[in-house]
């Protein structure tokens, strides 16, 4: 317990000053572009990471488990499974704006969307690369690498704004921070990991596929609830109505880090036969203590949203504030459900998993394609809420089955009780 809470502190001081970063940048952005460029910018981003689904976006957490129950194997789970990505996501890539010019996208977001594909490769391969290091409990380093890409991004979009650019010029300085990411991450790695790298061999990919494929559904699906509000945002609503969401919703974001950090940190810990014995534990305490900070945040949030929204983003922006009232009470959820899902991996109830997250998806896609149209960016922010609160209450059902009940109950963060059941 001491080594996670350990990593779980490098990681969460790497990512503070990410997020601080990325905040301050963010704000800048969001000013400097305006609500229908911004609208233009956060949808685009979301067409790519929505088409990121058929890049295997569950094989960094499948290879995680691998190579830290095998280290061995460690040279070729990386090969392979960056390999696999890296294909598909150049077949994914031509894909992108043929689907913005079949959707009849004008014609700066449909350059917008094709330049934000550009980088599904790119993070095919960076999240391989991270899955390594935390496979290796090189959580630090991981760390390290991804602040690297948040300052060189804002260096790269930095010059981009200064210069007059826009929406697309953010997006080649946000590929460029990518590349040079990914370089400095596959150098740390070979410097600092016992691992002899294999060759890819698409001979082993159908089977590989075949075990990772709860991985990847869940992966999917969890990928795909988080950019289609703002992708069916973006097709019935006005760019400035994106803005005004994607402008909210950026401020949630800057915490799904340290929520995804919690599942960083446990994944490598608990996937091991002796680790599974630690999930009630690990899993419980990390639900007590997360849910103690982003509660209070989320009723902050929600209280003061109109004061954010205009002191941030200015009174044009103070339109989005009723969807970020909404969006405050995913915090909770977001952190929940990344313990949750550790837990879940962890007692190898990935099929489970992957039913659940199909079942949120749908239902929060159900809630988005209702609500958006007729209430806008609020409509779309309750349709991510749902996504997050079906998901933690599936998880926690799924533990509460598998587990012996008092496990269950110190699992879910409440007191043992006796050890019936």
């Amino acid at each position: 317990m001491r080594g996670m809470a350990l990593d779980f502190g490098w990681l969460s001081a790497g990512q503070f000053g990410i997020k601080l970063i990325a905040f301050v940048f963010g704000v800048w952005v969001v000013r400097a572009l305006g609500a229908a460029e911004f609208g233009r910018f956060s949808a685009a981003l979301a067409f790519a990471g929505l088409f990121g689904v058929a890049t295997g976006p569950g094989a960094a957490t499948f290879g995680t488990r691998e190579m830290a129950t095998d280290p061995t194997a460690a040279g070729r789970i990386l090969s392979d499974i960056a390999g696999l990505r890296v294909t598909l996501g150049l077949f994914v890539v031509p894909l992108l704006p043929l689907v913005a010019w079949a959707l009849g996208r004008p014609a700066e977001t449909f350059l917008a969307i094709a330049l934000a594909g550009l980088s599904l490769p790119l993070y095919g391969v960076v999240s391989t690369l991270d899955s390594a290091l935390v496979a290796h409990r090189r959580v630090a380093l991981a760390s390290s690498c991804a602040a690297l890409r948040q300052v060189l991004f804002a260096v790269f979009g930095g010059v981009a704004l200064l210069t007059g650019g826009g929406a697309r010029a953010l997006l080649v300085a946000a590929n460029l921070a990518l590349v040079v990411r990914v370089l400095v991450t596959w150098t740390v790695l070979r410097r600092v990991l016992p691992v002899r790298l294999e060759r890819p061999d698409p001979a082993r990919w159908p089977a590989m596929a075949r075990r990772m494929l709860p991985f990847s559904v869940e992966g999917m699906a969890e990928l795909a609830g988080l950019h289609v509000p703002m992708v069916v945002l973006s097709l019935v609503a006005p760019e400035a109505v994106t803005g005004h969401y994607g402008a909210a919703f950026s401020l949630i974001l800057v915490a799904l880090p340290f929520a995804q950090g919690i599942g960083t940190v446990l994944a490598p810990r608990l996937s091991t036969e002796a680790g599974r014995g630690l999930v009630p534990g690990a899993v419980g305490a990390a639900l007590r203590v997360t849910l103690a900070l982003a509660v209070p945040a989320a009723a902050t949030l929600t209280l003061g949203a109109d004061v954010v929204m205009r002191a941030l983003f200015g009174e044009a922006f103070v339109a989005g504030a009723p969807a970020l009232r909404i969006l405050a009470w995913a915090l909770p959820a977001m952190f929940a459900w990344e313990a949750l899902r550790a837990g879940v991996m962890a007692m190898r109830l990935e099929k489970r998993a992957a039913r659940s997250a199909l079942a949120s998806m749908a239902l929060a896609a159900l809630v988005v394609a209702t609500l958006a149209p007729l209430w806008g960016a609020s409509g779309a922010a309750l349709g991510f809420l749902t996504l997050r609160l079906a998901s933690v209450g599936q998880f926690a059902a799924a533990l509460s089955r598998a587990l012996p009940t008092a496990d269950a109950r110190q699992t879910l963060g409440l007191p043992r009780g006796d050890d019936r059941g």
